[in-house]
């Protein structure tokens, strides 16, 4: 399940810069790509660790 919010999560990013605004400010896209992209990566790291 990891997986797929991970892959939806990128998605999410690459849309939010390219069809965005600016680059120059923030935007909710990219603000919840990047946040999702970091924590499908933070979960399996944790469980590796708990493990």
């Amino acid at each position: 399940m990891t997986i797929v919010i991970a892959t939806a999560a990128r998605f999410s990013l690459a849309a939010s810069l390219l069809w965005g605004a600016s680059l120059n400010r923030p935007n909710p896209g990219r603000f919840a790509g990047a946040l999702l992209t970091y924590l499908s990566g933070f979960v399996p790291a944790v469980g590796l660790v708990a493990a």
